[in-house]
């Protein structure tokens, strides 16, 4: 009988803990694979920098931190204040 209250007890509590659940906080510093693969972090990638984002060879980066990768690319850089603004927004 312990059992089945125990088991009782965390399905009622499971779907309180799924609800409270954050969405993942992202920033300029975070790695790039992480960005691509939210939705709506990539959805900010794409308003700003949409031609970098179209290029096929962007996957190579996906290690690396959207601030680091701007060191190489112009058109990231000048884009990094309006993207962290919007990361920061999606919060």
């Amino acid at each position: 009988m312990s059992i089945l209250l125990a088991t009782a007890n965390e399905a009622v509590t499971a779907p309180a803990t799924a609800q409270t659940a954050a969405a993942p906080t992202f920033s300029v510093k975070s790695k790039l694979g992480e960005l691509m693969d939210d939705r709506r972090a990539m959805a900010v990638l794409q308003k700003h920098i949409p031609d970098v984002m179209a290029d096929p060879e962007i996957t190579k980066g996906r290690r690396y931190s959207l601030r680091f990768i701007s060191g190489f690319d112009k058109r990231i850089k000048a884009a990094l204040p309006a993207i962290e603004r919007d990361l920061a927004a999606n919060r």
